[in-house]
């Protein structure tokens, strides 16, 4: 059966999660393989017009939340010196034609180009470390769009709670392989693009007079777990004694764990599950799902046939708008921490 074509977004309106698991969903991603996986991370982004809001690495599959730049904001000239300064001779491009042009900018601006040319770095890597060969993955990545703005905090906490559920940590926060322990450690390569996360928080507009980048960042970073834990899960074990996901919904160490970063939050539940992030191929408010849907999704529909198919493909996405984060970060006044906890 032929693979249906993957829906793309503009990168001014939403941002990919990404989700692509080993071959056999074998544990092949070892420490060794997450240290490589970041370091090429690092490298795409100067070829790449892509910036990370999150990513965690576990031992048979990994998470991306990526948004990728739109075609019409980038210099041709620039993208194409990108393309050639990575690129052996034979392979580069000439930017005195158009089509060249128009080539580089897409290639480095597309989510499918960006994840074939990650996933061929890391079986790559896999082989040499290893002396295998073959593919690493068991088929090609999937993904689904989030909105930008609250989507992307609340996939994002989605992603940093991986390695809470698997049980390999007590405090996402602490897992050496994931983004918001890059935030904890105050982000110092600039992997985590900060202003996507400032602007689904809104937290320039609570923190103006923190011009300092590092302290900004510390704050960010404060203000950012304290969402991770409101959709914090208890890891839970099967028949068989393996870890199972299931409510999404605060700890009381988690509480306490926040509190040595002066913020207090509620034990509340999200009204989404995760399943949502792992299977669903669009997530957002129904607004933003209706505009979607009017720019970007044509499939020779016109007229009434048109208007029946968008209720259709709105229907399938479900209720399309997530609860909000019913938290408390409580500041200076005894009384009001007292009340948050």
């Amino acid at each position: 059966m032929a693979q249906l074509p993957r829906i793309k977004a503009p990168g001014h309106a939403a941002a990919y999660h990404v989700i692509t698991r080993t071959n056999s969903r074998d544990f092949r991603l070892n420490s060794y393989m997450k240290k490589r996986f970041i370091k090429i991370i690092k490298k795409l982004r100067t070829v790449f017009y892509v910036k990370y809001c999150g990513f965690t690495i576990l031992s048979n599959h990994y998470h991306i939340l990526a948004n990728m730049a739109d075609p019409e904001d980038i210099d041709p000239k620039e993208a194409i010196q990108r393309w050639n300064d990575y690129h052996e001779k034979e392979y580069q491009r000439n930017a005195s034609i158009e089509a060249n042009r128009t080539y580089v900018v897409k290639h480095l601006t597309d989510i499918s180009y960006f994840m074939k040319r990650l996933n061929v770095l890391l079986t790559n890597a896999y082989n040499r470390h290893t002396g295998k060969t073959g593919t690493l993955w068991e088929k090609r990545y999937f993904s689904n769009i989030i909105e930008r703005g609250m989507g992307i905090i609340q996939c994002g906490a989605y992603i940093e709670l991986n390695s809470f559920r698997a049980s390999l940590t007590a405090h996402p926060e602490d897992y050496e392989y994931s983004s918001i322990n890059e935030l904890k450690r105050g982000n110092p390569e600039g992997i985590i693009d900060i202003d996507l996360l400032e602007e689904g928080m809104g937290i320039s507009r609570l923190h103006k007079d923190l011009t300092d980048r590092q302290s900004f960042t510390q704050e960010l970073f404060k203000t950012y777990l304290s969402y991770i834990y409101e959709a914090g899960t208890s890891p839970h074990k099967d028949e068989q004694g393996r870890p199972e996901e299931h409510g999404l919904v605060i700890t009381e160490e988690m509480k306490a764990s926040l509190a040595k970063y002066g913020i207090h939050g509620p034990a509340k539940s999200m009204s989404r599950k995760g399943i949502e992030y792992s299977r669903g191929k669009f997530i957002g408010g129904e607004e933003f799902a209706r505009r979607f849907y009017e720019e970007h999704i044509d499939i020779g529909y016109r007229g009434e046939a048109r208007q029946q198919h968008m209720k259709k493909w709105l229907h399938n996405l479900g209720q399309g708008v997530w609860g909000v984060f019913n938290l408390v970060q409580a500041r200076g006044d005894p009384e009001t921490r007292k009340a948050a906890s």
